[in-house]
């Protein structure tokens, strides 16, 4: 399996930021966390890497509604 996550350099620091995306948890995995990893389908990995564009519309499939992503300090 392959979890989602999305990953950042900052030139000013030299430093690479990275976060997993997570969802709320299944049924099964809920009496250990309210939350878990979002896991992408293997045949959707390629596009997740490769194109921007395409890992936004996944997450808008995902979510039933767009998702926004912000870069914040």
């Amino acid at each position: 399996f392959y979890m989602a996550g999305l990953s950042r350099y900052e030139v000013s620091t030299s430093a690479w930021h990275f976060v997993i995306l997570t969802t709320p948890a299944s049924a099964s995995l809920a009496v250990l966390h309210d939350r878990q990893p979002l896991i992408l389908p293997r045949n959707w990995l390629r596009s997740w890497m490769l194109s921007p564009g395409a890992a936004r519309k996944m997450l808008d499939y995902i979510w039933h509604e767009p998702f926004a992503l912000s870069a914040e300090a």
